[in-house]
């Protein structure tokens, strides 16, 4: 993504948008639809209460290299994939329990 596509809004500046109608997207960015379906799955995942431990750890450097061409950002995406991993293992496990 480049520095020109990025934009910066405070809450109240998004709320007056919404209330407008007014929203700016890319062009090029896809339509989605959040219908009542998505709606029954979703949950939302909060920052641990716990923060951030820095960790030397190894990974294979495919993996790594993916991440890092994603551009800024990139350590908080792989964190993401590894929180919604742990998640669903957390979630097979309880189901198992059940």
């Amino acid at each position: 993504m480049a520095d020109d596509d990025i934009r910066q809004f405070s809450t109240d500046e998004l709320r007056a948008l919404r209330r407008s109608g007014k929203t700016e997207t890319r062009p090029d960015a896809p339509e989605y639809e959040l219908d009542e379906e998505f709606w029954k799955t979703a949950h939302i995942v909060f920052p641990s209460l716990g923060g951030k431990t820095a960790k030397t750890i190894r990974y294979d450097k495919e993996i790594l290299a993916y991440f890092q061409s994603t551009g800024k950002g990139w350590q908080t995406r792989m964190n993401a994939v590894l929180r919604a991993y742990v998640e669903t293992q957390k979630r097979k496990i309880q189901a198992k329990q059940e």
